[in-house]
């Protein structure tokens, strides 16, 4: 806490900004879930607030609170009942839960090349960028609104131009002008009063059906976007920071689902996305994510189901221009695969290198270029399937084709007789 409060204390516009960095992916999936009735809006900012404060005071790094996007996907897709949308989250939870508790969470992240890692990052930013510019492509040229190309350009001016000055609070600014255009749209002020959370009756008899029908594909998900690449994404960003570990992540999911799930609230993750996007527009600690807690938690007590509408006329082009910049940040990561990757980190540790040296030192340009094809190979699997998973088993199994080739090449070269002991 001592941390957070310094951090506020000495860039406080910074972190309030950055705490509105991760919108462009909660607004959209949490209006159309909440508009189909598939969640309750109310329980959904009151947990996801909490658990935003909860996340900010232990991890102490602005770690992102998002959506399930593979559960809310499904579930729109397929139209799910409540109970069937609350169903999957719990069901992921439980999973998630008893990989956690055994320590086998921590086995698969030692398992998981480094160059693995960093290509769902990759392929998750560019996801980002591709879904922002299929958002803004829809809009017209020109209308009486802030929803055209001509507001879309200037909005990514004004973002670019401030690229290098991230404490500059520009998505706040952009917030302010969204919310004050929603309103003007929506002017009917919503109820003002108390809403407690309620608990969904009979949700037990929804799980499992809920878990196949939408959670099953969240799984890989989940591991390595929201636990395992959060832990590496933490270090390449606040490489000053202690990272959470990736039990410790896996706990905070767990819990998250395990107790808001049956009072009807969105199903939850952290994600490497929404720490990128908060790190990018100026968020260092987690007073960012507790600012952001205590906002959701009072809007999700004082008002009512009427806060969809306003936050359902939220400018596309300002959402639009936000996810695309957040996915540039998390794309970003992937440079760094050949020169402070935490692999290239431990084995400089061991080897006793200088840092400035240990890239070029400890990696042949094969092994470079290999650690370079296995990385992109596997972002390109994610975003042509656009399934995490297909892009995690496609690099998997690239790796296993390079060390099954590395074993038959040392398995050659023993039977190799040298020509100097034949003479």
């Amino acid at each position: 806490m001592v941390y957070n409060y310094n951090a506020l204390k000495q860039h406080p516009w910074s972190e309030v900004a950055g705490s509105l960095g991760d919108l462009g992916v909660l607004l959209p999936i949490m209006t159309a879930l909440a508009k189909e009735g598939m969640i309750d809006i109310n329980s959904t900012l009151i947990f996801s607030g909490l658990f935003n404060i909860i996340s900010g005071i232990i991890f102490g790094i602005p770690i992102a609170v998002q959506p399930m996007k593979a559960v809310a996907s499904m579930a729109l897709f397929k139209q799910l009942r409540l109970e069937q949308t609350m169903g999957a989250g719990i069901g992921v939870g439980v999973v998630i839960l008893l990989l956690s508790a055994t320590g086998l969470i921590e086995s698969v992240d030692r398992m998981i090349p480094i160059p693995i890692v960093k290509g769902i990052q990759v392929g998750a930013g560019l996801s980002l960028t591709l879904n922002a510019g299929l958002q803004l492509s829809k809009l017209p040229w020109w209308d009486f609104s802030l929803n055209t190309h001509y507001c879309t350009i200037l909005a990514g001016l004004v973002l670019f131009a401030t690229w290098k000055s991230p404490r500059f609070p520009t998505v706040l600014i952009f917030f302010l002008i969204g919310m004050a255009y929603a309103i003007s749209y929506v002017p009917v002020m919503p109820g003002i009063g108390i809403h407690i959370p309620r608990y969904v009756p009979n949700l037990q008899s929804y799980i499992f059906d809920g878990f196949m029908n939408a959670g099953v594909g969240q799984i890989p998900l989940t591991l390595l976007n929201s636990i395992i690449a959060v832990r590496h994404l933490s270090v390449d960003l606040l490489p000053l920071r202690e990272p959470p570990s990736v039990t410790g992540l896996g706990m905070s999911v767990a819990f998250m689902n395990l107790t808001s799930c049956f009072f009807g609230s969105m199903p939850v993750c952290h994600g490497s996305g929404g720490l990128a996007a908060q790190h990018r527009f100026g968020a260092r600690s987690g007073a960012s994510v507790i600012i952001l807690g205590i906002v959701k938690l009072l809007l999700g007590l004082s008002f009512g189901e009427p806060l969809v509408q306003w936050l359902d006329r939220f400018p596309t082009t300002l959402l639009g221009v936000m996810i695309f910049t957040a996915g540039i940040e998390l794309a970003s990561v992937g440079s760094t695969l050949n020169t402070t990757a935490p692999d290239i980190q431990k084995r400089t540790a061991i080897e006793g290198l200088d840092e400035r040296l240990s890239s070029s030192l400890l990696l042949s340009e094969q092994e470079a270029s290999e650690r370079w094809a296995l990385m992109t190979i596997t972002a390109s699997a994610l975003i042509g399937f656009k399934d995490s998973s297909i892009g995690f088993v496609t690099g998997c199994t690239f790796w296993l084709v390079l060390r099954l080739r590395d074993i038959l090449c040392a398995m050659r070269a023993k039977r190799r007789v040298p020509l100097d002991l034949l003479s």
